[in-house]
């Protein structure tokens, strides 16, 4: 591609591409650190643009240590302080000079910034910052599996991400001793979270929906969050929560929920937006709870644990943490949880289900003020399908055991509740299991299962999202025509196979909303638009 001026715009260097965050049309700054400041940008990279920021290039001096940028990078510039200039901490220095410049006009504009270090915030204690956990230390643990049993290519990988750690840790520290206070947090959907807050809070979620509720999620489900934004289901996610609160009432009934159906039909989002979100947020609840939710895939990926192996583990450490925050209105107290990663890790595998079941409904119960206080911690488990298929796995199935201990003991549990999603298909496999069967048998009686919707339940699923962000709706013959649509694929599918054309419904209802309904909504000055489309057939799910 070229410029009008006849250079060839693929060859100049990609570092000087990069767009300058106090652009007159900018709105702000978010940057994202792991365990690494990131590469160096080139020795000759214009950075004029900085020269308002003070003791950016002299340094702040903290112990023996001077904190600065050091632009061109020299080599061990880290051990007394220095950080290089890169992508990532060049668009964080560019924000805060061109705020400085604003300020030093008179200018009352402000640039919003989300700076976020994916660690605990201890890191900045260390005195070694090779050993913080920087990144909850998941490119150090990815390092040390990948060259395991090569001693000399993994001595130099980690001597590398020593460099890169000590030089991350100075950029921080340099930030914090601007004033300029870095956000570290360390699980991934509390990041998360405190992202869209921020957004929000800033007018920056890029959405013009006034409620400020997004209802259009396409090929995502929904999760506990978007409760008040998932529609159809109304019934059903009544009804399975006068289930649960029925077996909580019944001392001898399992605490254990299955929601079954078949691929595509809504099960993770109903278990997560519709029971666990009524459950937390309903009048019609009897007790306070409080919840965590994953895929068992999720527990061994853990990249916000050390104990990636052990997702008995990570359940707790997720179960405690939300605990302190829902029921004692604290942070959680890193003292504590070691404490209890001391207890759990001198435990044999066998005893750790039972210990973790009498820890986590000790810890429910501390939180209650009186006898009125009906607090429960309900556990959602989405596709325990995974499950199914890594205990039938020789080389998965160990890492598994404990887990499957604990959820056995929780049948018996007064303030602990399991919700767990299953696919159709698995049903079969899961009763061949030793340990898998007898739970089935157990826990059958508290089965749901999740159908296709029904053609009201359709309307509604169309025509609440609109009403909902009350700016634009459905006309008649868009909306019967989208249901003969529907009704045509379902037609064609086989039994079960039907449900596989809700991520389709939603994926449409999206589209119509982003490319129809939006920006006719911007480019009018009424209040409701009504939205028309040719109606081409919907594409097939196979």
């Amino acid at each position: 591609m070229r410029k009008p001026n006849g250079k060839i715009l693929d060859s100049i260097e990609i570092q000087k591409l990069i767009a300058r965050p106090d652009d007159k049309l900018s709105e702000g700054i978010v940057a994202f650190f792991g365990e690494k400041v990131g590469q160096n940008l080139a020795s000759d990279f214009p950075c004029d643009m900085l020269q308002s920021l003070p003791d950016l290039t002299t340094g702040i001096t903290e112990g023996s240590k001077r904190y600065r940028l050091v632009h061109p990078w020299q080599e061990g510039a880290e051990e007394d302080g220095g950080f290089p200039l890169t992508g990532s901490t060049f668009e964080v220095l560019c924000a805060l000079a061109g705020q400085q410049r604003l300020e030093a006009a008179g200018s009352e504009k402000r640039l919003p910034s989300f700076i976020c270090f994916a660690s605990p915030k201890e890191v900045l204690d260390y005195e070694d910052p090779e050993d913080a956990p920087w990144g909850n230390d998941r490119l150090w643990e990815e390092t040390n599996n990948r060259y395991k049993g090569r001693k000399r290519k993994l001595r130099t990988e980690q001597d590398k991400l020593s460099q890169q750690r000590i030089r991350l840790a100075n950029f921080a520290k340099y930030l914090s001793l601007q004033g300029r206070e870095p956000r570290f947090i360390e699980k991934g959907d509390e990041i998360e979270e405190a992202y869209r807050s921020w957004l929000r809070n800033n007018g920056l979620t890029g959405s013009q929906d006034p409620t400020g509720i997004n209802p259009f999620m396409g090929l995502r489900s929904y999760d506990v969050k978007d409760h008040a934004a998932y529609f159809g289901r109304e019934d059903e996610a009544e009804e399975a929560v006068k289930l649960v609160e029925a077996a909580y009432a019944d001392p001898k009934a399992p605490q254990f929920f299955w929601i079954k159906g078949s691929s595509g039909v809504g099960k993770s989002s109903f278990l997560r937006a519709g029971l666990i979100g009524d459950l937390i947020s309903s009048y019609r609840v009897t007790g306070r709870y409080a919840h965590v939710v994953f895929r068992p895939n999720q527990l061994l990926s853990g990249a916000e644990v050390a104990s990636v192996n052990d997702p008995l583990k990570v359940v707790f450490d997720k179960a405690f943490a939300e605990l302190q925050r829902e029921f004692q209105n604290q942070t959680p107290d890193p003292a504590q949880l070691n404490h209890h990663s001391k207890t759990y890790a001198e435990l044999q595998p066998e005893a750790r289900g039972a210990w973790v079941f009498r820890t986590l409904e000790a810890l429910v119960g501390a939180g209650e003020a009186d006898a009125q206080n009906d607090h429960r911690l309900i556990i959602g488990i989405d596709q325990f399908e995974e499950i199914v298929d890594m205990l039938h796995d020789t080389e998965q199935a160990g890492q598994w055991t404990s887990f499957v201990d604990f959820i056995t003991e929780c049948l018996n549990a007064k303030r602990l509740f399991i919700a767990a999603t299953l696919r159709q298909r698995r049903l079969e496999k899961m009763r061949e299991h030793p340990k898998l069967g007898p739970l089935w048998d157990r826990t059958s009686v508290h089965e749901y299962e999740l159908r296709v919707p029904s053609v009201a339940d359709l309307r509604r699923i169309m025509t609440r999202p609109f009403e909902t962000i009350n700016h634009s709706y459905l006309e008649d013959d868009l909306l019967t025509h989208l249901l003969q649509q529907v009704s045509s694929i379902q037609s064609k599918e086989e039994g079960r196979l039907a449900g596989r054309v809700m991520p389709l419904v939603s994926l449409v209802l999206e589209q119509i909303h982003r490319h129809v309904g939006e920006p006719a909504w911007k480019k009018s000055s009424k209040p409701r638009r009504h939205l028309r489309t040719r109606t081409r057939p919907m594409p097939q799910t196979r």
